[in-house]
């Protein structure tokens, strides 16, 4: 068996005018959706840190003399 198939477009044909004439949408949560929530959360950096600890010396004044003179 055979079977035929026939396409015909009439102007009854509702269906296929409509999907016609509508748009395609976008995806949502795209790239685009995902920098901008991202550039709306606040950010908030300190400007600097405050060293707490006290400098140390390793090697004396001599010390460092010794290296730099061998």
């Amino acid at each position: 068996m055979i079977f035929e198939a026939s396409l015909s477009v009439t102007s009854n044909d509702k269906l296929g005018a409509f999907m016609n004439s509508v748009p395609p949408r976008k995806r949502s949560a795209g790239r685009d959706a995902r920098r901008a929530a991202r550039q709306q959360r606040p950010t908030s950096t300190a400007t600097h840190i405050d060293r707490k600890i006290p400098y140390l010396e390793i090697l004396s004044e001599e010390a460092l003399q010794l290296i730099e003179h061998n």
